[in-house]
């Protein structure tokens, strides 16, 4: 084959994936972003990308959940905040409440599925008094306490945007899920090796921690026991402090983000969080940080573990109103300390 055919060969196929080219340019100009158009422009010239860019949007790893492991476990989920007090408020206006109950449920089938018995606390949303809450999981002989809430931030980092028709806030800053342990917990170690063992579990889905809550400002400033599996020591969480068996609170994504807020709504978001709380739980029952079983002693007896909270009768109450934690207004916005909340109530 001589030099000139071999050279109009190869101008023929040049000539070919040019106007191949052409074509795909223009489509991605009209259809697609401006990055992916980029990264087909790298393709194109064979131009690898850069291996050491950080990929935002890596799979998450459902953990795989076999058997009941959770066997002969009672725990009780506790809905944060109550349908008088509803929280946070989202990008889009709606009350916290309503996404700690709806993940709640979702979580709560995947415990059962994993052999455990499930008490929901506040699950119509009436309770509100957060002194209640741990002896009324005691009373109901459940094993540890996950609270279950969902996260904002200071105002400070708060803009506003207009979403259907209302203006609202917002703040796309911050974003990832929180664990929250209190050393004033009756079992301290315990609650905080549950928390460590939440941590990790998320972690290795793939999701990842919200750091702001260890910033040095007023209402946060929260101390950080693992900064890598987002986990945190909050002395004065009533729900924490008042519950006579393993606690913790789990904050499982910020609301007030706008993409993750949609994210949180996903039911495989939640049943993600529901099969990492198996791992966890798991975990910390192979460790003997929570035990099973029999819950005589302490645990049932009825005299109050804490000089501020009273059982309630069927009929009235033996709580004074001094010893009663004062029930705070209706939230307008998201009060600076969002967590704050939780224990000055």
């Amino acid at each position: 084959m001589s030099c000139c055919s071999l050279s109009n060969e190869a101008l023929k196929n040049l000539n070919g994936k040019m106007n191949f080219f052409s074509d795909l340019l223009q489509f991605a100009i009209n259809r697609l972003s401006k990055v992916t158009v980029i990264l087909l422009l790298l393709g194109a010239f064979g131009i690898p990308g850069n291996a050491n860019a950080q990929n935002t949007s890596s799979p998450y790893q459902v953990p795989e959940i076999s058997g009941t492991p959770l066997q002969e476990l009672k725990i009780a989920l506790d809905v944060g905040h109550s349908l008088a007090s509803v929280g946070a408020t989202s990008a889009t206006g709606r009350g916290e409440y309503e996404y700690n109950a709806e993940t709640t449920r979702t979580i709560a089938g995947i415990l059962k599925a994993a052999g455990a018995e499930v008490v929901i606390i506040n699950a119509d949303g009436m309770m509100k008094n957060l002194y209640e809450r741990g002896p009324t999981a005691r009373q109901s002989g459940a094993d540890c306490f996950i609270s279950i809430h969902h996260d904002s931030v200071n105002n400070k980092y708060l803009d506003t945007w207009t979403y259907q028709g209302r203006e609202l806030s917002f703040s796309d800053r911050f974003r990832g899920y929180s664990v929250f342990a209190s050393t004033k917990n009756m079992a301290p170690k315990s609650s905080r090796t549950l928390a460590l063992n939440v941590g990790k579990a998320l972690y290795e889905t793939g999701m990842r921690p919200t750091l702001h809550h260890n910033e040095p400002i007023q209402g946060e400033n929260r101390p950080l026991i693992d900064k890598r599996y987002g986990v945190y020591e909050f002395t004065d969480l009533v729900v924490l402090k008042t519950s006579p068996m393993p606690a913790i609170l789990l904050e499982c994504g910020v609301i007030v983000h706008r993409e993750e807020e949609q994210l949180v709504r996903k039911k495989e978001y939640q049943e993600m969080i529901g099969k990492a709380l198996v791992v966890a739980l798991s975990e910390s029952m192979k460790s003997g940080a929570i035990s099973t079983g029999d819950k005589k002693g302490i645990f049932s007896k009825q005299k109050p573990l804490f000089p501020f909270f009273r059982p309630k009768s069927d009929s009235t109450s033996t709580t004074s109103t001094s010893e009663q934690s004062p029930e705070k207004p209706e939230e307008k916005k998201n009060e600076p300390g969002v967590l704050n909340r939780l224990f000055k109530d």
